[in-house]
């Protein structure tokens, strides 16, 4: 979805409500994104955001069945998707990849299917598969609000334990950690972040958000959470950015949000070499 068919001046952007609707819900994902999206980098599971997300698809399809608010149907099912994911890693002894791929392909299918049987696909499915960050709401901003402030309180509790389970797990469970509840609780967090994303870029694009500006922050060679905020400043700076681009040149904001994040991480990647 495009914001409006004429470009305007930046500065009248912000007297539409919309915009600033989107402007608020932007800037709150560019920065859970990169909070969660640093352990995925730092533990090599990139793709882990991508499952949850194409999970969290069959809990939109499940809402827009049954009648449900899709973002908490999404959440849900997300959140069962990561329980999932980590009860087959242990229990059913598959290796991480292989549980990915098994929870990706199985809800995705599930979805398609769901909605092809009940003839349910229309907009509302196709902004949560790409994104529609105009038509969100005030109570769609309240909580990722409270999304962040829950993620971002978990994460500042447990940061010793959460950083020492993504350095060196062996070593915080010699220690005596429970690393499993820890552990357990991240995904459960990142399952949230995937979840509200949705709104923002899209089911098929959140994963990069999570990924790329953390992957253009590792340039600068900082220590641990200095990247973390450096991630946190490229996510924001690529949702602002992203949107201003969006109205003006009149394209899906998305994907423009993506493409902006990818741009700044080519040019870190200049000023580095």
């Amino acid at each position: 979805p495009n914001f409006i068919t004429s470009p305007p001046m930046l500065i009248e952007l912000l007297n539409y409500g919309f915009f600033q609707r989107a402007l608020l819900a932007g800037m709150l994902m560019g920065i859970l994104a990169p909070l969660i999206g640093i352990f995925f980098v730092a533990r090599r599971q990139a793709f882990f955001a991508d499952t949850l997300a194409h999970a969290s698809l069959a809990g939109v399809a499940i809402g827009i069945v049954v009648g449900l608010e899709s973002v908490w149907a999404a959440m849900v099912a997300s959140l069962v998707a990561a329980v999932g994911m980590e009860w087959l890693r242990r229990h059913a002894r598959l290796s991480g990849d292989a549980a990915l791929a098994l929870v990706l392909s199985g809800s995705l299918a599930f979805a398609v299917l769901l909605l092809s049987m009940t003839n349910s696909w229309n907009t509302q499915v196709l902004s949560y598969l790409f994104g529609s960050v105009t038509t969100v709401t005030w109570p769609d901003v309240y909580s990722m609000a409270g999304v962040a402030l829950v993620v971002g309180g978990v994460l500042y509790m447990g940061r010793g334990v959460f950083f020492l389970a993504t350095a060196d797990a062996r070593l915080a469970k010699v220690q005596g950690i429970a690393i499993e509840g820890y552990e357990a609780i991240f995904v459960m967090l990142a399952a949230l972040v995937v979840a509200v994303g949705m709104r923002v870029v899209g089911a098929l694009l959140v994963s990069a958000l999570l990924v790329i500006p953390v992957l253009a922050a590792n340039m600068w060679k900082k220590g641990f959470w200095q990247t973390m905020g450096i991630g946190v400043v490229y996510g924001v700076f690529s949702v602002v950015i992203g949107l201003f681009s969006s109205a003006i040149i009149d394209t899906p904001t998305g994907a423009t949000i993506v493409l902006t994040s990818l741009v700044l991480f080519g040019v870190t990647s200049f000023v580095q070499k």
